[in-house]
C-alpha cells in the first residue's frame, strides 16, 4: 500500500516539470480575488482539486452540482491565517432535501489589518480598512442516477478604503459518474457577472473555468486521486492535483499542489479526524517563500434530516433511498458451462459472490462491477454444491445481496 501511495506522489511531483508555465500576459485583470479563494482546510490542502471530488458541503465553492453528491446534511466552519496577519473565515450550511437534491448557503469574511494612509510627501495620514464579505446560495440536481447538475449565485460586497463594490455573480456546473468505476468528471464555470465599479474604471470580475477528474482507485482501499484544470481571466491554463487517503474512516491524510508557474514544488498537506463519521476536524498548511505560511482549520458537523411527527408520542424518521439488489437471480447449465442471470435495477452495475456448501463468508467473483445482467463460466466441476448472489452498484454504493441461488452440478 505505501508503495502506491509513493508512487502517486512522485507522479504529481513531475507535473510540475510537465506543466510550469510563465506569469500570464493578463495577469491583474481581475478583481474581487476573494471569490476564488480556497477557504476549506480540507480542499485547501487537495490544492483545490475538488471539481469531480466534490462530495461534500464544499462543493458549493467549486462545483454546485456535487451538492446532489452529499449524503447528509451539515454545518461547517473554517478559519484561515493567512500572510501579514490576514484572516478569513467561512460559515456553511448545507441540506440534503433528497436522494436528488441538495443545497447550501454561505457567508464569508476576509479580514486585513488596517493599512497606514500616507499623503503625497508620504506623511502618515488616516488609516485604511480593507476587506471582503460573500454570501453564497447554491443547489445541486441529480439528472439521472450518475449525472448532476448544479447552480449557485453568490452576492459580494468589497471595501477598499473609500471606495467599495458590491454586485452578483454566478457559478454553473455539472458532475458525471463515468462507465469505468471510480472514475468522475466534473466541470464548473465560476463568477459570471458584469463588471464593478469602484471609483470611475470597471473592472472585470474573476471569471474562471475549471475542468477536472478524480479517481477513487480500487487498489488501495481509501484513496482518491484528483486532477484540475484551471483558466482564469487574469491566467493561462494551469493543473492542480490533489490524493487524499483515508485509513479506517477515522483519520485521513492530504497532500497536493498548484502547478501555476515555474517555482519549486510547494505542496500544501493536511490531515482529518472523523468522529463517529458526524464530528469532523481538518487541518491544512502551506508554505511559501515569499508571502510566508497558511494554517486552516475547519469543524464539521453532519446530521440527518429530523423526523416528522404523528399524534403525540409517535416520531416518524424518514427513511433513506434504499440501493435494492437484484432480483430473479437464476442459472442456467448448458454444454459451454453455467451461466447466471438476473433483472436488471436501473442505472446499476454488478457484483457476483460466491460461496461452496458448509463456507459461511462469500467470495467476490469478478474484480469490478459488471454492466451486464449475466455472468458465465466456461468450467464448473462436477458433483458439487455452491451458492450464488449478487449485489447492486450505483455511484459506487453497493446494496444488500439478493436471494441466494442454491446450484447441484452433476
Amino acid at each position: 500500500m505505501i508503495k502506491y501511495i509513493f508512487s502517486i506522489v512522485l507522479l504529481l511531483l513531475n507535473f510540475d516539470l510537465v506543466f510550469s508555465q510563465t506569469g500570464s500576459k493578463n495577469a491583474g485583470t481581475a478583481s474581487v480575488l476573494f471569490l476564488r479563494s480556497d477557504l476549506s482546510a480540507r480542499t485547501a490542502s487537495l490544492s483545490g482539486a475538488f471539481t469531480a471530488y466534490a462530495d461534500d458541503e464544499n462543493a458549493l465553492q467549486y462545483n454546485p452540482a456535487g451538492l446532489a453528491n452529499i449524503s447528509s446534511s451539515a454545518l461547517g466552519l473554517n478559519h484561515s491565517e493567512w500572510f501579514q496577519n490576514i484572516r478569513m473565515d467561512h460559515l456553511i450550511f448545507t441540506y440534503k432535501f433528497d436522494d436528488k437534491l441538495g443545497w447550501a448557503v454561505s457567508m464569508s469574511h476576509m479580514w486585513m489589518p488596517t493599512i497606514q494612509g500616507k499623503d503625497i510627501y508620504g506623511q502618515p495620514t488616516r488609516k485604511l480598512n480593507v476587506s471582503t464579505s460573500v454570501v453564497q446560495l447554491g443547489i445541486g440536481y441529480k439528472i439521472t442516477p450518475s449525472f448532476f447538475l448544479g447552480l449557485g449565485v453568490k452576492y459580494f460586497n468589497d471595501r477598499l478604503a473609500d471606495y467599495g463594490a458590491d454586485g452578483l455573480a454566478m457559478d454553473l456546473g455539472f458532475f458525471l459518474y463515468t462507465m469505468v468505476p471510480g472514475f468522475r468528471v466534473g466541470a464548473a464555470v465560476q463568477n459570471l457577472g458584469p463588471k464593478v465599479q469602484y471609483d470611475v474604471k470597471r473592472e472585470q470580475l474573476p471569471l474562471t473555468f475549471r475542468a477536472g477528474i478524480s479517481y477513487k482507485a480500487y487498489f488501495v482501499s481509501g484513496l482518491v486521486i484528483a486532477i484540475d484544470a484551471i483558466k482564469s481571466l487574469d491566467s493561462d491554463v494551469y493543473p492542480v492535483a490533489g490524493i487524499e487517503y483515508r485509513f479506517a474512516h477515522l483519520l485521513s491524510f492530504r497532500i497536493g499542489n498548484s502547478f501555476r508557474d515555474q517555482s519549486q514544488f510547494l505542496p500544501t498537506m493536511g490531515v482529518g479526524l472523523a468522529i463517529a463519521q458526524k464530528y469532523f476536524i481538518n487541518y491544512a498548511f502551506s508554505m511559501n517563500p515569499d508571502l510566508g505560511n497558511t494554517h486552516k482549520i475547519g469543524f464539521t458537523f453532519r446530521f440527518h434530516k429530523p423526523g416528522k411527527r404523528y399524534g403525540t408520542n409517535n416520531f416518524y424518521a424518514i427513511p433513506k433511498p434504499v440501493l435494492l439488489p437484484p432480483h430473479n437471480v437464476r442459472y442456467e447449465i448448458t454444454q459451454s458451462g453455467l451461466l447466471i442471470r438476473w433483472e436488471r435495477v436501473p442505472g446499476a452495475r454488478y457484483y457476483v459472490y460466491a460461496r461452496s456448501k458448509g463456507q459461511q463468508k462469500w467470495t467476490r467473483i469478478n474484480a469490478h462491477p459488471l454492466f451486464s445482467n449475466q455472468m458465465s463460466f466456461k468450467k464448473i466441476h462436477k458433483n458439487r454444491v455452491i451458492y450464488i448472489t449478487v449485489t447492486s452498484v450505483i455511484n459506487e454504493k453497493e446494496s444488500a445481496h439478493s436471494k441466494e441461488v442454491r446450484i447441484e452440478t452433476k
